[in-house]
């Protein structure tokens, strides 16, 4: 699975970083604007963004990459049977965990840096 350290490590200046922030800060405001959300639609936020729905779905696997409860839980479309990663028709955010995601960090950058340091915590010389 590609994740997102590892794209930073092969390309710092990947597209794929900034999209992952702006649906990660879009995903932060319809959380802080409706906390009772279940599902949302991938298509939907495609539209609003201004992105296609594969470049949503391949974020999604991005943030789940980062953080498993980023996304509670994804239902694939019946086109991606032969994509790789799946794409993605919709997904749900209404789980504990992922809104305290949401909540804890504020941007993306963020969120990868505490990943990064809680898989791999300073060590005392």
């Amino acid at each position: 699975m590609i994740t997102p350290l590892g794209l930073w490590q092969v390309d710092p200046d990947t597209p794929w970083l900034t999209r992952t922030d702006v649906v990660f800060r879009y995903l932060k405001q319809l959380l802080a604007h409706d906390p009772r959300l279940t599902v949302l639609s991938v298509t939907t936020i495609a539209t609003k963004l201004g992105m296609t729905p594969r470049e949503i779905s391949n974020v999604l696997h991005l943030l789940r990459a980062t953080h498993g409860w980023a996304v509670a839980g994804m239902s694939s479309s019946p086109e991606s049977s032969n994509s790789h990663p799946p794409l993605v028709s919709d997904f749900s955010v209404n789980h504990e965990q992922t809104f305290k995601f949401y909540e804890t960090f504020r941007t993306f950058a963020e969120a990868i840096s505490a990943t990064l340091l809680a898989a791999n915590p300073p060590r005392e010389l």
